[in-house]
C-alpha cells in the first residue's frame, strides 16, 4: 500500500530532506557559510495539476539555513512522489513518468541545454527509498502561469517557440552528429501505449474535437478522416515514423510557467514537467504550443520564429523536414494526450482488463 499525504510530508521533512542536505545537493546555500543548524517545513502544493500531466502528488518544501555569522538564508523547492491513490492501469504509467524525468535530467538535458528547465536538485528512483523529483519551486522564484488564463499571449508563444526550437535544434544536431548516443536516449525512454479499450473515449473527444474552432490551425479534415477510419490504426502510423528529435512531450499551457518584471515584461519560461520527454516527431510540441492560443493570423509568424530558432543550432534543417507531418503527428499526440488518465482522476474503466489488450506504442 503506497503512503498517504501525511506520511508524504513526513518523508519529505524527516528523510530525504536531510538527507539531500548531507549529500551536498543545495551547495550553494549549506556550503555558503557553516550553518549551525536548519529546519524543513513541508506542505501539499494547494493546487492540482490536471491537464496531460502524469500521476504524481506535487509538495512544498521550505529549507531555513541559520548560519554561525548570525545570517539566515531559505529554499524553497517543489518535491513531486507518487500519489497515494494511483491506481494499478496508472502505477505502471506513473513509474514510467519517473523513470523518463530521471534520465532525462540527468543524461539528456546537459545535451540540448537547460533553458527550459526549473532548478533540479535530484531526480532517483531508489536512493531515497522511492521515486522523488526535486526541483526549484518555481512559484516562489518569481514565477507565474500566463497572465490570460484561458490561452497564451502572442508574447509568450514566440517565447516558447524561440526556447522549444532551439532544445528541438540540439536534439536534430545530436542526432545527426551522434547517432549511436541518439539511439541510446531512444532506447531508454519509457513508453506509453495506448489500448483497445481506449477507442471509446478517443471517439468521444475526436467528435468534441470535430466542433472546436481552434482545430483548423492543425487540420480539421484530419479529424473528420480519424473520425471515418481506426484512430488506433492511424495513431500507430504517426508514432511509428522516424522519430526527428528530443521533445518535451508537454508543452501546453497547464505546463509552463512564466517569469516578468516589475513592469510586466517578460523575462523566462520553464517547464515544470518532463516525464513524457521522448524522442520523437517535432510536431509533438510544436502543435501543442501553436493550439495554446487562437492566433491564427500569426500562425505563419509563429513558424518562421520556431524555424529560425532549430536552425540556430540544427543549420541543415529545412521547413518540409521541420513541418511536413505536423498535422498529423500534432493532431494524433493532442488526441492521444486527451484520453489518457491525469492526475487524481481514476481512469473510468478501473483496473486494466486480464486479457492482453491491442496496443500501439506512442512514445
Amino acid at each position: 500500500m503506497r503512503p498517504t499525504p501525511e506520511e508524504d510530508l513526513i518523508f519529505i521533512k524527516d528523510k530525504l530532506m536531510p538527507a539531500m542536505i548531507k549529500a551536498g545537493r543545495f551547495n550553494e546555500y549549506s556550503r555558503r557559510a557553516t550553518f549551525d543548524r536548519y529546519n524543513v517545513i513541508a506542505r501539499p502544493y494547494p493546487y492540482q495539476l490536471r491537464d496531460y500531466h502524469l500521476d504524481f502528488a506535487l509538495y512544498r518544501a521550505e529549507i531555513n539555513f541559520n548560519y554561525s555569522n548570525a545570517s539566515t538564508c531559505t529554499l524553497n523547492v517543489w518535491v513531486k512522489l507518487l500519489p497515494s491513490d494511483c491506481t494499478k492501469p496508472t502505477l505502471t504509467q506513473a513509474l514510467n513518468g519517473f523513470h523518463n524525468e530521471k534520465y532525462f535530467w540527468k543524461r539528456v538535458s546537459p545535451l540540448v541545454g537547460r533553458k527550459l528547465l526549473p532548478r533540479f536538485y535530484a531526480a532517483e528512483m531508489q536512493k531515497y527509498g522511492r521515486p522523488v523529483v526535486v526541483v526549484e519551486d518555481l512559484e516562489m522564484s518569481g514565477f507565474r502561469r500566463s497572465l490570460d488564463p484561458r490561452q497564451l499571449s502572442a508574447e509568450e508563444t514566440i517565447l516558447v517557440l524561440e526556447c522549444i526550437g532551439r532544445m528541438h535544434g540540439k536534439g536534430m544536431a545530436l542526432k545527426q552528429n551522434r547517432p549511436q548516443l541518439y539511439a541510446e536516449i531512444r532506447r531508454r525512454f519509457k513508453k506509453v501505449t495506448l489500448h483497445s479499450s481506449d477507442l471509446p473515449r478517443i471517439q468521444r473527444n475526436l467528435l468534441i474535437m470535430s466542433n472546436q474552432s481552434s482545430l483548423v490551425t492543425i487540420g480539421g479534415a484530419i479529424v473528420r478522416r480519424l473520425l471515418e477510419s481506426d484512430p488506433l490504426s492511424t495513431c500507430r502510423e504517426a508514432f511509428e515514423s522516424e522519430p526527428v528529435t528530443i521533445c518535451n512531450g508537454l508543452t501546453f499551457r497547464g505546463n509552463m510557467w512564466f517569469k516578468y518584471d516589475e513592469n510586466d515584461e517578460l523575462q523566462a519560461v520553464k517547464l515544470l514537467d518532463w516525464q513524457r520527454a521522448c524522442s520523437g516527431s517535432n510536431c509533438f510540441d510544436f502543435a501543442m504550443i501553436n493550439e495554446e492560443g487562437d492566433h491564427r493570423s500569426y500562425w505563419r509568424y509563429f513558424r518562421e520564429v520556431y524555424y529560425k530558432a532549430v536552425r540556430r543550432e540544427y543549420p541543415a534543417a529545412t521547413e518540409r523536414y521541420l513541418f511536413e507531418n505536423y498535422s498529423q503527428a500534432g493532431l494524433c499526440y493532442k488526441l492521444i494526450l486527451s484520453t489518457l488518465p491525469t492526475p487524481y482522476i481514476s481512469p473510468p474503466d478501473g483496473e486494466m482488463p486480464d486479457d492482453e489488450p491491442s496496443s500501439c506504442t506512442l512514445l
